[in-house]
């Protein structure tokens, strides 16, 4: 799955779904508040969202997962940060109507393709125990993510996961 800036948009099956990653663009901001409104109980209040993720998008930092179907319909998105060697998912959500289908895989493995070779990548996450969050710690884990650490973002306790650039 080759997803760089200016490449053919690339569909993936799951179960019965093609799913569509491809950068997020500014037509999509809609969608994207829906879903940032969706998971403000797990993630808590997300100030300057729209904001941040216009950048995001100007800088094509940012991907979405869609559905193929009656249209396209969005069913998630990622976020990505950093520079040098230490890159970062600065925010993953997948749709409620769309968990459990592996879409939040294909977002965090468009992370890891479009990371430079030699980074590190760091995720800040649910702390273990978190309500709703295992699935999330499970996700990183399973693509060689490790613990290294808790941190406190926004008055919210977070566990911090790095996939070493040798990993």
């Amino acid at each position: 799955m080759e997803l760089q800036v200016g490449m053919p948009i690339q569909f993936h099956h799951i179960l019965t779904m093609k799913v569509q990653i491809a950068l997020a663009e500014i037509h999509d901001l809609p969608a994207w508040s829906t879903l940032a409104s969706e998971v403000v109980p797990l993630f808590g209040p997300m100030p300057e969202f729209e904001t941040i993720l216009e950048r995001k998008i100007e800088e094509n930092r940012a991907y979405c997962a869609k559905i193929k179907g009656n249209g396209l319909k969005f069913a998630g998105g990622i976020l990505l940060g950093g520079a040098g060697k230490k890159h970062w998912i600065r925010w993953l959500a997948v749709s409620a109507e769309f968990r459990q289908f592996g879409i939040g895989r294909l977002l965090v493995a468009a992370a890891m393709e479009n990371t430079p070779q030699g980074s590190d990548l760091l995720v800040d996450t649910f702390a273990a125990g978190s309500s709703g969050g295992e699935a999330a710690r499970q996700l990183y884990k399973s693509y060689g993510f490790e613990p290294i650490g808790f941190v406190e973002v926004e008055g919210m306790h977070r566990e911090r996961f790095r996939r070493s650039a040798t990993s």
